[in-house]
């Protein structure tokens, strides 16, 4: 993004939507569409701000994911 790269944005924003679907971490694919969408018109104006909110999202999942774990190996 900050290097000005649509394509890049769009070909690394598809690989983490599949990733992140596989994983089922489905709250950062709204923000993953959308950079996709934005490559497609060739442009990447508001995409730091829509890269900043899915990392948000991820580390919230990431968190949550972390502490479920945790509280399943401790009924164990």
């Amino acid at each position: 993004i900050l290097e000005g790269a649509p394509k890049d944005v769009q070909f690394l924003a598809h690989r983490f939507a599949g990733a992140s679907s596989t994983c089922g971490v489905a709250t950062v694919l709204p923000g993953l569409s959308q950079l996709e969408q934005l490559e497609a018109a060739g442009e990447l104006a508001g995409a730091a701000e829509i890269c900043s909110e899915t990392r948000g999202r991820f580390s919230h999942a990431h968190t949550f994911r972390t502490q479920h774990l945790q509280s399943l190996s401790l009924k164990s």
